[in-house]
């Protein structure tokens, strides 16, 4: 999945290729580059944006904690707990359970006649939510967008661009990953999920 169109770098900058051939590699090795980044900072080699996310249900199975920590989805999704109870699905009242701002349920309810600070051991809670990260996020595309912009204006430098002062003075600059401002970005985008 690509993270920006060719059209979209085409419309940023005027010095940019009207050949969208030319600036195709540039796009997926951006995407490429941000997705790895992403994954490596959820520690999820499987992770990626869904576009179009729709609600659907997975079987998680409880522990004796307070906190339930359910598989990526998008915070504030879940429509839906169910408990397994007798062989039949039963579904848990809103007020039984929280979900906090990093997606971490909290039990928290009077169930069956007793105080439950904790989810049932061993029992089986079926969950209606949009699994996985989501529709890919602003912030990500103005990260691939820039990368990609610079990935093809320093294809002939290696990755590197040069300036000389006036004085002499000169520096050099990688140009061809990550920034610091665009991996604190980034880090910002994924912050819910590695709560």
């Amino acid at each position: 999945m690509l993270y920006v169109s060719v059209a979209e770098v085409q419309a940023q900058s005027e010095d940019l290729p009207a050949d969208p051939a030319l600036l195709e590699p540039y796009v997926v090795r951006a995407s490429d580059i941000v997705r790895s980044a992403l994954r490596a900072l959820l520690h999820d080699p499987t992770f990626e944006f869904v576009p179009n996310p729709v609600a659907t249900m997975r079987v998680v199975t409880g522990l004796p904690l307070p906190t339930l920590t359910l598989a990526a989805h998008v915070i504030g999704s879940i429509s839906l707990i169910e408990q397994r109870l007798h062989g039949a699905w039963q579904p848990l009242a809103a007020t039984a359970w929280l979900e906090d701002a990093c997606g971490v349920l909290h039990a928290d309810a009077v169930w069956d006649g007793y105080w439950a600070t904790s989810w049932t051991d061993h029992a089986l809670y079926r969950i209606t939510a949009i699994w996985g990260y989501g529709a890919v996020p602003p912030a990500v595309v103005d990260v691939a967008l820039q990368l990609t912009i610079n990935l093809y204006r320093s294809r002939t430098t290696g990755g590197m661009i040069d300036s000389v002062g006036v004085h002499g003075q000169g520096m050099t600059r990688v140009v061809a990953g990550l920034t610091k401002q665009q991996l604190a970005i980034l880090e910002s985008v994924v912050a819910p999920w590695r709560a």
